[in-house]
């Protein structure tokens, strides 16, 4: 079965998006943890993947996202965190009816965070890592057979030197990249099955 993307233009929040009230604990897994927990996941949950590396600057505002994420509390959603996207990932996906992926990136078109829909792409994954989380799409259609509606956010990051503090253009980015999450998260009930 597959899941195909319809929206073709960003989601932009409408100022008013607050964030979830927290209640039950999502599920969470840690970027350490070797287990496959994501096998709880069920067809209509959502997944966020947040990946770069927590120790070199603004390449760790997936990190800081994925955490405030899971501070909300939302019970269909499942946040994983990565230093890297891997094919293993895949399983995750097969599951959701939608994807976030979230990374830093160099700005570009200005300095704002961007939202674009993503479909499986051709891809020569040759080694583990996988660079563009299309390739993962392919990978998880060709495995599953299926894939989720997925949307790949980048947010603008300047400073990727070794360190955890952030930038303070990856700092707003979190703001905005946080309100277009949760925007996406309250319009994913309107997803054709």
């Amino acid at each position: 079965m597959r899941f195909p993307n319809t929206a073709s233009s960003p989601v932009v929040p409408t100022s008013n998006s607050v964030p979830p009230k927290p209640g039950s604990l999502p599920r969470h897994v840690e970027r350490t943890d070797l287990r496959s927990p994501d096998s709880s996941l069920g067809s209509g949950d959502i997944v966020v993947i947040a990946y770069g590396d927590p120790f070199r600057g603004d390449d760790a505002v997936g990190h800081k996202i994925a955490e405030r994420v899971v501070q909300w509390g939302l019970p269909d959603v499942c946040v994983i965190t990565r230093h890297r996207l891997t094919s293993e990932l895949s399983e995750a996906l097969s599951r959701a009816h939608l994807a976030v992926f979230v990374h830093a990136a160099p700005p570009s078109r200005g300095e704002q965070v961007q939202l674009r829909a993503l479909d499986p792409c051709p891809s020569n994954v040759t080694s583990a890592h996988i660079e563009d989380p299309c390739a993962l799409l392919s990978i998880t259609q060709a495995t599953y057979g299926r894939y989720p509606y997925a949307w790949w956010m980048t947010v603008p990051a300047v400073n990727f030197e070794f360190g955890q503090t952030l930038s303070p253009e990856a700092e707003h980015g979190i703001g905005v990249a946080l309100e277009r999450i949760n925007h996406l998260i309250e319009e994913s009930c309107n997803l054709p099955v």
